[in-house]
């Protein structure tokens, strides 16, 4: 099963740590392959952590909602976990 896990921001604390930890054992105590999902957003582009993100899991950087869905589908993942503090 493909999970992808989902988040707005990019760094190392508070959710994202969650839910990195999340993508880490969905991967190793259930057997899943996790997928990271945040949006394209340019001050991102620099960022080392990205990269540090991209070498241990796929990541998929979208436009909109739209643009999201149509990945996630492409991608064939199942389940759709989203870390966010209000409105999606």
């Amino acid at each position: 099963m493909k999970v992808a896990f989902h988040s707005r921001l990019l760094t190392e604390r508070g959710s994202e740590g969650a839910m990195l930890d999340y993508a880490r054992l969905n991967r190793s105590v259930l057997g899943n392959e996790s997928i990271l999902c945040l949006p394209d957003r340019q001050e991102f582009a620099g960022n080392p952590l990205l990269k540090k993100w991209q070498e241990e899991f796929e990541v998929i950087q979208y436009q909109d909602k739209n643009d999201l869905g149509r990945k996630l589908k492409k991608d064939r993942a199942e389940v759709l976990y989203l870390t966010k503090p209000g409105p999606f």
